[in-house]
């Protein structure tokens, strides 16, 4: 949020153009998801699944990401899931702060595909990897990797995404592909949801 802040404080952006709209309005979709985990609220609201545009959600994360100077690859897809908002952002910021930690300098790519009644994304990146020592507890609370970390994200995004009905996984991926994490959320039809 500090980067937007800046941005658009600067003459960097022009008034009025398509950049700058996407940097105020993923500003404004933050700043009301903080409001949202410091007020005070209804159980109820805090539980309530909704249908969700997934590339609206991507393009904010994404576009933070960006401002913070990590530099994150995306395609549009029209997909929806059945899930609450702020804990979406919340996994994907986990595996791409993630990422930009253990794999700096280098991209991170999320790629969406429907799969049955599922949506399944892909948080990838060209570092090198989880170490094989690693990958059998790297969820647990307190594993840290080589470079760092308080050693809690990725134990807090795999429980949020359980609380969405859906899964976070450690994929396999060759040798020099890096970490390639795998999340799973419930599908929203068009119409309704499966």
């Amino acid at each position: 949020m500090a980067g937007a802040a800046r941005v658009l404080e600067g003459d960097m952006l022009p008034f009025g153009s398509e950049e700058r709209r996407r940097i105020e309005q993923m500003l404004r979709a933050e700043l009301d998801r903080l409001q949202r985990l410091t007020a005070p609220s209804c159980t109820e609201t805090v539980l309530t699944t909704e249908p969700l545009e997934l590339d609206e959600i991507v393009e904010s994360v994404v576009i933070a990401r960006g401002l913070a100077g990590h530099e994150v690859s995306w395609n549009r897809t029209g997909l929806r899931v059945h899930a609450r908002r702020d804990e979406v952002v919340e996994i994907l910021n986990i595996l791409l702060t993630n990422a930009a930690r253990h794999a700096s300098g280098t991209p991170a790519y999320i790629d969406v595909r429907q799969e049955r009644d599922q949506v399944r994304i892909v948080v990838s990146d060209d570092g090198p990897g989880v170490p094989e020592e690693l990958r059998p507890e790297i969820f647990e609370r307190g594993i840290k990797g080589p470079t760092g970390g308080d050693g809690i994200g990725l134990s807090v995004a795999r429980g949020l995404a359980g609380r969405l009905g859906g899964s976070l996984d450690l994929a396999d991926a060759a040798p020099d592909r890096g970490a390639v994490f795998e999340m799973k959320l419930p599908w929203g039809l068009a119409g309704g949801f499966a």
